[in-house]
C-alpha cells in the first residue's frame, strides 16, 4: 500500500477510534447515573437492570473494536496494513473502506465464515442426535467399553 493510502487509512482509523472512545465516555456517563438507590419498584429494577446490561454489552463491543482499530495503527506503523493475514494478497480496497481495521481479504474472510458455518451446522446436528444429555456414558461404562481417553 502506497503511502498516500496509508495516510488515508490512519486519519479514518484515529476518526473512528474518537467516535468511539467519546461513545464510550458518554455511555458511562449515562451508567453511572443507573444507581441502586435511584431504582424504585420492581418494574423500575427490571428496566433498569436491562439498560444496564445493554450499555455494558454495547461498551464491550466498543472496546473489541477499539483494539482492532489499534492493531490496524500498529500495522500502519510497520508497514504491514493492506494485506490480508491468511494469504498476504492485498484486502480490497473497497473493504477497507467500509471496515478500515480488516485483516482478512474477502476471499479469506468468506472461506472462515463458511467454515465457522459448517462447523456449527455440524455441532447442531451432532447435538440433535446426542440429546441434551450427552451420550450417556459415564466413567465405569467408558472403562469398561475401553474409551475411557476418548470422554475424559
Amino acid at each position: 500500500m502506497n503511502k498516500k493510502d496509508a495516510k488515508k487509512y490512519e486519519k479514518i482509523l484515529q476518526e473512528k477510534k474518537k467516535q468511539i472512545i467519546l461513545e464510550l465516555l458518554r455511555d458511562n456517563e449515562d451508567y453511572s447515573g443507573l444507581s441502586d438507590e435511584s431504582m424504585g419498584d420492581l418494574v423500575d429494577q427490571a428496566y433498569k437492570m436491562a439498560e444496564k446490561d445493554l450499555i455494558f454489552g454495547m461498551s464491550q463491543n466498543e472496546k473489541a473494536t477499539l483494539e482492532m482499530i489499534d492493531a490496524a495503527l500498529e500495522r500502519i506503523a510497520d508497514g504491514t496494513f493492506g494485506a490480508c493475514a491468511a494469504c498476504g494478497q492485498n484486502i480490497e480496497a473497497k473493504r477497507l473502506e467500509i471496515i478500515p481495521y480488516a485483516i482478512k481479504c474477502i476471499k479469506c474472510k468468506t472461506i472462515e465464515e463458511k467454515d465457522l458455518l459448517y462447523q456449527s451446522a455440524q455441532s447442531e446436528s451432532l447435538q440433535h442426535y446426542i440429546g441434551d444429555e450427552g451420550l450417556g456414558i459415564d466413567s465405569d461404562d467408558a472403562t469398561e467399553l475401553n474409551i475411557s481417553d476418548s470422554i475424559e
